[in-house]
């Protein structure tokens, strides 16, 4: 049987997390989306699917990541995500709330596919996530 393609999304925000699942869920009904509000959990997770490699195939599609965040920092999180080699070719994405130029600069440098502005606005996470799933998530 055929795992469900991961989708993992990082973000200490429940109410940002609440619309972009439901936004990736309208996206890409047959993906498994997973919420880590720390980076380290996500890193925990990654690690457990490495762990397991007979089963590579279940590393996720994509992740999706905060910048700022009470429990850790989306940058070192990428940072991170780029050192391991099993995990380089996952594409990482930025949602961020940060107006900081240096900001989004720092996340493309560390290896962010992408640097994007959050939104409350759902049509514009529904084509969003579209847009994201279309691009990186094989369905």
């Amino acid at each position: 049987m055929r795992t469900p393609p991961q989708i993992l999304i990082c973000d200490d925000d429940e109410s940002d997390v609440v619309i972009l699942s439901l936004a990736f869920r309208q996206a890409a009904p047959r993906c498994e989306l997973l919420h880590f509000p720390a980076p380290q959990e996500l890193l925990d997770h990654l690690h457990a699917c490495i762990a397991n490699q007979a089963n590579l195939s279940s590393l996720p599609k994509l992740i999706i990541t905060d910048i700022h965040m009470r429990t850790g920092d989306g940058i070192d999180l990428i940072e991170q995500i780029r050192s391991n080699r099993v995990l380089t070719q996952i594409p990482v994405i930025v949602l961020t709330g940060s107006i900081n130029p240096g900001d989004r600069e720092r996340a493309a440098a560390a290896g962010a596919a992408t640097v994007l502005p959050k939104t409350a606005d759902i049509q514009e996470l529904r084509l969003l996530a579209s847009d994201l799933c279309q691009r990186y998530v094989p369905q």
